[in-house]
């Protein structure tokens, strides 16, 4: 029976590629990960990996993904030579199982009897150990650039505990406000009926010492007489603002390096022969593609671009503030520099 995969629901391998060469898909989709492993992406299914570049699209716009079976019996040479070597990528994962079975590697091997079919899997083998290979440069960047980002993580997450701070600070602050009143006596007898007095040195007295007390690094503590609120200043000069925009600056600098390697992989891929992607490779860019990695170390979507980017195309109005606020880098609106990508097309010619 024919597997269909829906798009863009479902994770499709190669076809999301041609889409991100080109510009941002209409429906974006953003990971939600709760723990470590949900900020990683699953294994593909090996079908899925050996469907390739090659699935084939039905009238209503779906995908046709051939089973192994279908592959092994009736497939093409270059089908059967993607399946084995689909399994032997899937196979380096801990995680994984054997999905062919010894009978089954053998049938395939045997199959391969022609010249045209044994030169075109010493070719699809050398396009493999190539791709492979520059997999690892594009994960090393992608590592890169987690690390980069985990330390503008940091900050961010330190703005929102300062912000819950002075939100928790505002209701003590009330609360102090409604637990205090006036003297009032009785009217009858003069006699005092609350011995609790409120003044209002009271009530500044109490405010210095909350701000006092509240020690804050690269940020200030600041109380709103108007709205009675506590605040925080961030310092954009020299503060913790100031200092995530350089961490922000250096992220966005690293995650525009690994799309310039996402580029000249997926170029390479969709002009070879094998049309393969290697799953260390569509993982990173998934990762990177549903901000897996990026939304698991901080959960205020304000501080994404993706966000943002999301709101403008719908039309929404953003004030200055939230474009302020929107640092982290947007994996679509970054760009590689020439640079860059003249050194990632001569790094994979030499492989």
């Amino acid at each position: 029976m024919d597997k269909k995969v829906n798009k863009p629901e479902e994770k499709e391998t190669i076809p999301r590629t041609e889409e991100r060469a080109g510009q941002e898909p209409k429906e974006r989709i953003f990971a939600n990960p709760q723990t470590g492993d949900e900020a990683e992406p699953d294994l593909p299914p090996l079908e899925q990996l050996a469907n390739g570049y090659n699935l084939i699209t039905l009238s209503d716009g779906e995908y046709k993904i051939l089973t192994k079976e279908e592959i092994i019996s009736s497939g093409t040479p270059l089908q059967k030579i993607r399946l084995l070597i689909s399994n032997i990528d899937l196979n380096g994962y801990f995680e994984a199982q054997e999905e062919l079975t010894k009978e089954e590697r053998l049938k395939i091997l045997t199959s391969i009897q022609t010249k045209e079919d044994k030169k075109l899997l010493e070719v699809c083998i050398k396009e493999y150990e190539t791709i492979s290979n520059f997999g690892k440069l594009l994960s090393f960047f992608f590592k890169r650039f987690q690390t980069s980002y985990a330390i503008l993580a940091v900050l961010l997450n330190k703005w929102d505990s300062y912000e819950y701070t002075a939100k928790q600070l505002t209701l003590l602050y009330s609360l102090m406000r409604n637990s205090f009143i006036d003297v009032c006596e009785d009217g009858e007898t003069g006699d005092i009926v609350s011995e609790e007095i409120y003044t209002e040195e009271t009530r500044k007295n109490f405010i210095q010492d909350l701000l006092y007390s509240s020690v804050l690094d690269g940020a200030t503590l600041q109380f709103n007489e108007k709205t009675e609120n506590f605040h925080i200043d961030v310092k954009e000069k020299g503060g913790l603002f100031s200092q995530i925009l350089e961490e922000a600056k250096s992220a966005t600098k690293d995650l525009s390096d690994f799309k310039a390697y996402t580029i000249v992989a997926e170029n390479f891929i969709k002009k070879s022969t094998l049309k393969y992607m290697p799953i260390s490779i569509q993982q990173s860019i998934e990762n990177a593609e549903e901000e897996r990695y990026t939304r698991y170390l901080v959960k205020n979507l304000r501080y994404f671009r993706s966000e943002l980017n999301q709101r403008i195309a719908k039309g929404e109005t953003v004030t200055p503030q939230e474009k302020k606020w929107a640092v982290i880098p947007d994996f679509y609106e970054v760009k590689p520099s020439k640079n860059v990508l003249a050194d990632c097309k001569a790094a994979i010619k030499d492989m």
